[in-house]
């Protein structure tokens, strides 16, 4: 099985989308980046943190390769919310 990490905005919308895909063996949420440890999801929302909410896949590459999982990946993710980590996390 093989791995990806992707950030999209908000993690339960990229997980059930991803969870339907045939050959996606495993999504998990959590976070990357940021300053706190161990962080709460309130934490989190209210950007102070700065991480991004982020899901890591388990894939079949027989199934699917890494690059239709970045299709699916851009045609979902909420990039606003991407360019506000980046941003944030300039500073």
């Amino acid at each position: 099985m093989a791995k990806a990490v992707v950030g999209g905005g908000c993690f339960w919308c990229l997980d059930a989308i991803f969870r339907k895909v045939d050959g996606i063996t495993n999504v998990v949420c959590g976070y990357a980046g940021g300053k706190r440890a161990n962080p709460s999801y309130k934490q989190v929302c209210t950007g102070v943190t700065g991480h991004a909410e982020v899901i890591m896949i388990e894939f079949d590459e027989n199934k699917i390769s890494f690059d239709e999982i970045l299709d699916i990946f851009f045609q979902n993710a909420i990039l606003s919310k991407v360019e506000n980590f980046l941003y944030n996390n300039k500073k």
